[in-house]
């Protein structure tokens, strides 16, 4: 199971176009600058590939994708994370701790994980449950 980060990526577009247009408006065309939002499959110095349609996982844990995005690293000018859960863990004492968890589907696709600290856990009946 891959964990995935909600991003924004704004990057400068090509453009083609069969219009007919005078040499003189082409020369002053503005570059198409473009934002995809979406899941964070790999980000690198050659490229960042983008996931629309998460599908579950697959035997052998991989999360499955159906639509994705590749844009040239070159092309980007910038990426936002969109999304960073967040929420406070009360102790018995009262003493309210402040967390950061990421969300994942499990292989049968009902639960969702909250991943803290590298382990796993996820809500039932109120409790947090901790699993190895």
């Amino acid at each position: 199971m891959k964990l995935l980060t909600h991003v924004e990526v704004e990057w400068i577009d090509a453009q083609s176009s069969m219009d007919i247009l005078p040499v003189s408006k082409l020369e002053e065309h503005p570059i198409a600058v473009t934002k995809s939002c979406g899941y964070l499959i790999k980000e690198d110095k050659e490229k960042i590939v983008l996931g629309f349609m998460l599908f579950g996982v697959d035997e052998n844990d991989d999360t499955l994708m159906k639509h994705y995005q590749i844009i040239p690293r070159k092309m980007v000018k910038k990426i936002i994370k969109l999304f960073e859960p967040h929420g406070v863990t009360i102790k018995k004492s009262g003493e309210k701790i402040p967390i950061k968890y990421t969300l994942a589907y499990r292989k049968d696709g009902g639960l969702i994980y909250v991943l803290k600290d590298k382990k796993k856990v996820f809500k039932k009946g109120g409790k947090t449950v901790r699993l190895n």
